[in-house]
């Protein structure tokens, strides 16, 4: 098999991956469906995974700004605490406790 041959190969798998199947049953649009709920969340959304979600993409942004900032130069690879000893450790701690709360509160029943 030539290269030409396994590239229209691939040409026709992928034009034929692309095409409706005539007998996929018709499946109403998730937004229509939301919306006949008037105002009620859906069954499967969870606050706190959104919210959990959210921290976490938010964390990959700053790690990929902060590697920029250290590959520019800009900033240094590494430097000591703001806060060092027990006082740093007990914001290290205040801080995590206030991350659970708010993901709590992000993921509680409103109602319940």
């Amino acid at each position: 098999m030539g290269r030409a041959s396994l590239l229209e190969s691939l040409e026709r798998v992928h034009a034929a991956a692309l095409l409706p199947y005539p007998e996929a049953p018709r499946v109403p649009r998730r937004g229509l469906v939301e919306r006949s709920r008037q105002g009620h969340p859906p069954e499967g959304s969870d606050g706190g995974v959104l919210a959990a979600s959210g921290l976490v993409a938010g964390e990959g942004l700053a790690g990929v700004l902060v590697a920029a900032f250290v590959a520019l130069g800009v900033a240094p690879k590494g430097r000591p605490p703001f806060v060092a000893g027990l006082p740093g450790e007990a914001l290290t701690t205040l801080g995590i406790l206030a991350v659970c709360a708010f993901l709590y509160r992000a993921g509680a029943k409103r109602g319940a």
